[in-house]
């Protein structure tokens, strides 16, 4: 699907470049991005996952590569979740992780 490609893509690109202005923003007011920036992370872990859900034939290779773009992301918001000590998002990111690992559980045993 033309449109559904062409809209992901958007999604992609805004969700990079909400990631750069943070980085950018936290040199300056880093209490205030690092929340911000485990969003975004957790966004972008989730994008690549409904990549793979969405796609039913998708190529091995493709597949575990976006897997591991989405379990980098998801450490990253970890990682930006504990710094600010949200205990909330550090679980959602840790239930998100198990999906990752699901879905490559489900990947080996294609």
């Amino acid at each position: 699907n033309v449109f559904l490609a062409r809209s992901t893509t958007r999604e992609k690109t805004g969700l990079l470049l909400c990631l750069d202005m943070y980085l950018e923003a936290s040199k300056y007011e880093k209490s205030w991005c690092v929340r911000k920036l485990g969003f975004v992370c957790n966004e972008l872990a989730s994008y690549n996952l409904n990549l793979i859900s969405l796609e039913e034939s998708i190529q091995e290779d493709v597949a575990k590569k976006l897997l591991k773009q989405s379990f980098e992301h998801y450490k990253s918001a970890l990682s930006y979740f504990q710094d600010c000590s949200d205990i909330h998002n550090i679980a959602l990111v840790y239930s998100n992780l198990g999906k990752v690992m699901r879905i490559s559980g489900q990947l080996q045993a294609r």
